[in-house]
Order: structure tokens, then C-alpha cells, then sequence
């Protein structure tokens, strides 16, 4: 399937978005190598509104943190 990683700066930043996501509607995952790395995995029938949305959380995730 598909999926995307997205590196910040520390782990703990990471988590502080993962969580703000998921308040949001957002489902993210975390790695456990680094745990600076956000693990975004969309399922293959994504359709391109769930996508903008998907985008649009994870933005304002970004703003947020």
C-alpha cells in the first residue's frame, strides 16, 4: 500500500502532531527507529476529498506545533 514519511525535528514534536491529528480526525503513526518521523498511510481507495481533508489536518497540525 501506500505510505508516506515525514521527518521532524525530534520526537517529541512528533508525538505533540500525531496527537493534534488525532484530535482532528487525522490517524497518524509514529516509527519506532527514530520516533522523529510521522508515518502517513492512506488506504489505495483514498478519494481526492479525503485527501484535501487529510491535508488540510495535517497543515493546520503542522501550524499548531
Amino acid at each position: 500500500g501506500l505510505m508516506i514519511g515525514l521527518e521532524v525535528d525530534d520526537p517529541v514534536h512528533a508525538r505533540c502532531l500525531i496527537s493534534h491529528a488525532l484530535d482532528h480526525g487525522l490517524i497518524l503513526g509514529g516509527t519506532l527507529h527514530t520516533g522523529a518521523v510521522l508515518r502517513i498511510a492512506p488506504p489505495l481507495i483514498l478519494t481526492e476529498a479525503e485527501m484535501q481533508l487529510g491535508l488540510e489536518i495535517l497543515e493546520k497540525s503542522l501550524e499548531a506545533s
